[in-house]
This record gives structure tokens, sequence and C-alpha cells, in this order.
């Protein structure tokens, strides 16, 4: 219960940041939310029997977003806190572990990018199961809408990249000012 307690909270903040809203009616309009999309999921293995084109909606779920999303969001997030942050931003929350920056600033810059991109472009354009990351036998259906998500996603990268590449010297990064003004207000 904590961990999903921790995890709402970043939404609770950004969402009260935006719309000026109590934490209790943010808190309890997100959780609404989150009860009306995880129920379909919930009552896929019930007698209710929910199905999407003969795959039940727990495993719909399961195999597009945890087998996509997954990876997607770590490279999302390894892109944002290497690229669009200052790399003191990082040394700074890495404080105690001073001597494992010069190890963890250029992996998580480019070696992890990197694999995860070749990872998801397999994926997703040539439908290639790669180690343990597999569509589960006999749900053709989730694989042939995987790859168009995944197409997707990396035309949404293109773009990003694209974005990031064009606006690099114009855009300012992010101050250490703002991280802390910003932990700030979460608390």
């Amino acid at each position: 219960m904590t961990s999903a307690i921790g995890m709402l909270e970043v939404n609770v903040a950004a969402m009260m940041n935006v719309t000026k809203f109590s934490r209790k009616k943010t808190s309890m309009i997100l959780t609404g939310l989150l009860i009306i999309v995880g129920l379909p999921a919930v009552l896929s293995y019930t007698s209710m029997n929910l199905s999407f084109g003969n795959v039940k909606i727990l495993d719909l779920m399961d195999e597009t977003l945890g087998t996509c999303g997954l990876p997607i969001t770590a490279l999302v997030t390894a892109l944002v806190f290497t690229w669009f942050l200052k790399k003191k931003i990082l040394e700074t929350e890495l404080d105690d572990s001073k001597k494992w920056i010069k190890i963890v600033y250029p992996t998580t810059k480019y070696i992890i990018p990197a694999v995860l991109i070749i990872i998801l472009s397999a994926r997703a354009l040539l439908h290639v199961d790669i180690g343990a990351w597999h569509f589960a036998p006999d749900l053709h259906f989730i694989g042939s809408l995987a790859g168009g998500i995944g197409t997707l996603v990396l035309l949404g990268c293109a773009l990003v990249i694209s974005l990031f590449l064009t606006r690099h010297f114009k855009v300012k990064k992010l101050s250490l000012d703002f991280i802390s003004k910003l932990k700030t207000k979460m608390k």
C-alpha cells in the first residue's frame, strides 16, 4: 500500500500544481481514475471474462504496457536525467557515491538508451523476441497490436530526438534552484 501511495504522490503533486485542487480532492480523483482503468483487468479472469479480440484484458495490458511500456519509461527517464538536466544535479543526488558517477552517468546517457532503442526497435519492427521478453503463446493479436504501438513509439522517439537536437543550444538546462524549489513544493 505504501508503494502505491508513493507512486501516486508524484501525480497528485503535479495535478495539484496545475489545477489548484486540494490534496484530498486530487487524491480522490486520481484514485477513482485508477480504479476505473484497472477494473477491466481485474475482471478479466472472473465470471465476467472480460476480453478484447479474444484476449483477456489483463493479458493485453500486461503484454503491451509491461513488455513495451517499461522499456519506454526507462528510456524516457534515462534521456531526461542525462540529456535535459545538468550533470551537477545527478552528482548532487549521488553525493554519497561520487566514485560511481563516472560509471553511472555515461552508462545512463549512452549505453542504456542505445540498448533500449535496439530492443524496442527489434520488438516493434521485426517482432523479434529478445531473451525473456516474449509474447505469451497463442496471443498473436497482441503481437500485432504491440507492433503498431511500437512503431508509433519509435516515431515519437524520433520526434523527441529531433526536437532535442534543434533546441539543444537554445533551451537552458534546469537549474539546481528549480529542482530544490520543486522538492520543497512536493513536501
